[in-house]
């Protein structure tokens, strides 16, 4: 009965564990999709350092000025001063023209007569009705909106700028979710990865509640010597799979992103929100996959240590321990070195420090950098985000060391109790 009742609660936890590592791993792969598309929409190449960003959002304001442009008594008395300065000149060019010494007979009468018949100077006299006969047939409406229109698109075109996104990558990854603008497509990836956020914590929790579960359970074990062999290799199963999960999902996310950009130009508000500096996301395996595909010796070398002590030996040392105790006539001195002398070469719970080590450097690096570029002034507001953080993949490799520093543990413990009942006299 308690074999049987053995069996089906490390079952029970062996086929909880494989859901959650194959449910948590597609939930890591489908956030990963989510997080690189977002980043790939709202990157500063194609924001605040886009050129045509600039050009739509300068445009609109200098539309909206000329718009709201109306003939106030100072613009209306301003532009008949320069009107007045304007005809001025010209009936200087004039008067200069018409005395112009001419060589040809006919030119010299003609131009006498045409001096005879026009005095520039009463026309002269004339130009403040002029210039105030202008002024009133620019304030018609009809004229006024034509010179709006031609304003409109003559600063329309100075302005023009060609995007950064040649190759219709945004527009593309947009398009993919059904989104028509940077907004929605924000809010919709938002909402989907707070989901698998929370999702993924769950996850989490239920598979260290069944660690917990499994240890708590060799309090019992530990009293029943038979049962010893089948629940450890239960328990090496349980702990492969954490293992699994551990490495192949991402441990830490760097996010560093200039949350809002806010500058004033003609009483209104040019503003860039979210503009994503540099992202990435990696997971133990991710990271050795890097380095070997990198193809430089020192990365080469870099990804085969930690291949070998975060995950080959780790692995090994599960194997051995489950071998050391199903072998009837003892084990060989590998068998027996790895299963009790190999922790501190797996270096598992280094790697752990180091992954916190580099989380705390690059919040520390990030933080720093970032507040450098902060700038809080009354015609300029630019705040910047560091949201780097450790994610699911971390806790579950912690919980996997840990749980594997405590099966070693028991090990020792169920190998002492063995050799106590072979000292024992028959």
């Amino acid at each position: 009965m308690r074999k049987t009742i053995l069996i089906i609660f490390f079952s029970i936890v062996t086929a909880l564990a494989v859901y959650l590592a194959i449910k948590l791993h597609n939930s890591s792969k489908m956030s990963k999709v989510y997080k690189y598309d977002y980043f790939t929409v709202n990157q500063i190449k194609y924001g605040l350092l886009s050129g045509d960003k600039w050009t739509i959002q300068v445009n609109n304001i200098i539309v909206s000025q000329i718009d709201s442009f109306n003939f106030s008594g100072k613009n209306k008395a301003m532009l008949q001063r320069q009107i007045n300065g304007i005809l001025n000149r010209l009936f200087t060019e004039v008067d200069a023209v018409l005395h112009k010494p001419q060589e040809k007979t006919m030119d010299k009468i003609k131009y006498k007569v045409i001096n005879a018949v026009v005095d520039v100077d009463k026309f002269r006299a004339e130009i403040p009705r002029f210039s105030s006969a202008i002024v009133s047939e620019l304030e018609k409406t009809k004229n006024k909106d034509q010179l709006k229109s031609l304003l409109k698109e003559k600063v329309t075109g100075i302005l023009n700028a060609a995007s950064q996104d040649t190759l219709g990558e945004q527009f593309a990854t947009m398009k993919k979710y059904g989104t028509t603008n940077i907004l929605q497509f924000n809010n919709l990836i938002a909402d989907r990865t707070q989901v698998l956020r929370e999702e993924q914590q769950k996850l989490g929790y239920i598979l260290i509640a069944s660690l917990v579960a499994v240890l708590l359970l060799w309090l019992y074990i530990l009293k029943l010597k038979k049962y010893y062999a089948l629940s450890f290799l239960f328990s090496v199963l349980v702990s492969f799979l954490a293992l699994f999960i551990g490495v192949s999902l991402p441990m830490i996310e760097i996010d560093a992103r200039i949350a809002m950009l806010d500058l004033r130009l003609l009483s209104s508000h040019i503003i860039f929100q979210d503009q994503v500096i540099f992202f990435q996301t990696k997971s133990i395996i991710d990271v050795i996959h890097i380095l070997l595909l990198n193809g430089k010796a020192d990365a080469v070398f870099v990804g085969i240590l930690i291949l070998m002590f975060s995950v080959l030996f780790p692995v090994t040392k599960l194997i051995c321990t489950t071998v050391y105790l199903f072998s009837k006539k003892g084990s060989n001195a590998f068998v027996r070195y790895m299963a009790f002398n190999s922790g501190k070469w797996s270096m598992a719970d280094v790697m752990v420090i180091a992954i916190f080590m580099a989380y705390v450097g690059f919040q520390g690096i990030l933080d720093d950098q970032l507040a450098d570029i902060t700038v809080h002034k009354e015609s300029i507001n630019l705040l910047t985000t560091n949201r780097t953080n450790l994610q699911t993949g971390f806790v579950l490799f912690v919980a996997f060391v840990l749980y594997n520093l405590i099966l070693a543990e028991i090990l020792k413990k169920i190998t002492k109790n063995k050799q106590a009942a072979t000292a024992q006299p028959a």
